[in-house]
């Protein structure tokens, strides 16, 4: 699930707006027929999916180390190791927790 969280973000600006659908009262397929109401309903999904990661994570981690683990939960590549060298103030072991913390309290809240 955490996983998703670069592809949500680039889904969420893809919905900005900005750009009008067909209006020539043909229908689309199955659903409803309001297109501005089903890329309504399509953000606020991705904004929830997008909150209750942001938040966990700030609940959790606390603001100094906010930006170091939204990266660590997220980005498959993102080890300790790289972590450490951009300056995180944790050893292995706390690192490690906190993060399974984060896993942790994601599934119960989804």
């Amino acid at each position: 699930f955490c996983l998703q969280y670069k592809d949500l973000k680039r889904d969420l600006s893809d919905l900005d707006g900005w750009h009008s659908h067909p209006n020539d009262g043909q229908p689309r397929g199955a659903g409803i027929s309001d297109p501005t109401a089903r890329e309504a309903i399509r953000r606020d999904r991705i904004v929830k999916k997008l909150d209750l990661i942001e938040d966990v994570v700030m609940a959790v981690a606390g603001k100094h180390l906010y930006p170091y683990m939204l990266q660590a939960v997220t980005d498959e590549s993102c080890t300790f190791g790289y972590l450490n060298r951009c300056g995180m103030p944790l050893n292995r072991n706390a690192f490690v927790a906190m993060r399974r913390e984060i896993y942790y309290e994601i599934h119960h809240k989804m």
